[in-house]
């Protein structure tokens, strides 16, 4: 096989497109580099959530607004709703002993709303 200037021009046209690529790529990374947990979580959810999401495709015969409804809807109102029904036990094992004070507790919350909303309607001029 001989070289021809076809062929350098062809090497020529892959590198003067990967130098740009390469820079490109590296400038969304450093742009989404804040993001990163963000945007790390949401693909984990979104590759959980997928063999969900195309069992109840089937179950309702490709029609989307069911699935994507209880997909980012009812399931995570069902798990934000047992969270504290998991927790409750727990906390009234705490109050009970006198371990835990939520009278104390939204007492000191109180104060503190208190205090700042005065000294916040202190610095404002009223009109």
């Amino acid at each position: 096989m001989t070289y021809t200037d076809n062929d350098s021009s062809a090497a020529h046209d892959k590198r003067s497109l990967l130098y740009p690529l390469m820079a490109i790529t590296l400038a969304l990374a450093w742009i989404l580099w804040p993001f990163f947990g963000a945007v790390f979580w949401g693909c984990s959810i979104a590759l959980l959530s997928a063999p969900l999401n195309r069992w109840l495709l089937r179950r309702y015969g490709f029609r989307r607004t069911p699935a994507v409804v209880l997909i980012v809807v009812v399931l995570p109102f069902v798990l934000m709703t047992l969270s504290p029904a998991r927790e409750a036990p727990g906390i009234y094992l705490r109050v009970q002993p006198g371990e835990l004070n939520p009278t104390q507790y939204l007492r000191h919350v109180f104060n503190a709303l208190l205090t700042q909303g005065t000294q916040f309607m202190a610095t404002r001029p009223c009109a």
